[in-house]
């Protein structure tokens, strides 16, 4: 992708114009750019084309995070449904500052989407299965300002809600 794109605005009625420049902000994490996530499917995407709505969901098996075109890591994974929806995120899962994976892995009738969390570890600068409490958390949303972890569920026509989650001691709790 481009560093700037520039162009013009106008409204609707094009009346008003206005010249404009827009400039790629660096990444989230400075190390995400060096490592490249590619999924391993049930079948080749070539072009846009491949992910239309009306085409063939893909079923991802594994995640590999490749490094300078070598081989890193592979995550082993189980997801299930259209192009964008099983595109692992960048996240900060633990709010320690550094990139850990995120993945939807199937799409209910329901709110209650499942996700695998991997978190970066350190030490051996490997991503690691996060802990089983952080598995089961429902459609997850990390909001690092407020180091929480918010997750909406739903249990039948009359019965849904919020959790919320943060980390005490290295352990993730449900606090409200």
């Amino acid at each position: 992708a481009p560093q700037q794109l520039g162009g013009q605005w106008s409204s609707m009625d094009g009346k008003r114009r206005w010249q404009i420049q827009l400039q790629r902000k660096p990444d989230a994490w400075p190390h995400e750019a060096e490592a490249e996530l590619r999924l391993s499917a049930n079948r080749y995407i070539r072009t846009a084309k491949d992910c239309a709505a009306d085409s063939e969901p893909l079923q991802i098996s594994a995640i590999r995070i490749y490094e300078q075109g070598r081989l890193r890591q592979t995550l082993d994974t189980a997801a299930y449904g259209s192009c964008s929806f099983v595109q692992p995120q960048w996240v900060d899962a633990n709010f320690d500052g550094l990139p850990d994976l995120n993945q939807s892995l199937e799409l209910p009738a329901g709110t209650n989407i499942r996700h695998s969390n991997w978190l970066f570890n350190a030490a051996s600068k490997r991503w690691e299965l996060g802990p089983e409490v952080l598995q089961q958390i429902s459609s997850p949303v990390f909001d690092a300002r407020a180091k929480r972890i918010y997750s909406s569920w739903r249990d039948g026509c009359c019965s849904h809600g919020v959790d919320i989650y943060a980390w005490q001691q290295e352990k993730l709790k449900k606090v409200e």
